[in-house]
């Protein structure tokens, strides 16, 4: 009977370990879904951020390209009116100079 008692005692303490380890087992595995979880939502967050980076950039550039392209428009306006410029100014000394021409008859 006390080898059974005592067996009994030995399987008593094994199964509280037992029990014991399953209770921090689940823990951890609450803790690691909670984790798991939290990563997801992060993740989900993360990507939704990212998409907006991007969108803003896509936005960003195409409004530097508008900008480039009215700039480019803008330099070859003031280029066109700068030989405009030019043209006038040398029709404007040619003319000063046949009025001169016509002052000394």
């Amino acid at each position: 009977i006390d080898q059974l008692k005592t067996a009994s005692a030995k399987h008593a303490k094994g199964l509280e370990e037992a029990a014991a380890m399953k209770v921090k087992a689940e823990q951890q595995i609450s803790v690691v879904e909670l984790l798991r979880r939290e990563m997801e939502n992060r993740d989900v967050l993360q990507r939704e951020q990212d998409s907006k980076v991007f969108e803003s950039i896509t936005e960003l550039r195409r409004e530097i390209d508008q900008l480039q392209r009215g700039l480019q428009r803008k330099t070859a306006m003031m280029e066109s009116l700068q030989r405009a410029m030019d043209r006038l100014a040398s029709d404007m000394h040619g003319m000063h100079e046949a009025h001169e021409q016509l002052r000394k008859y």
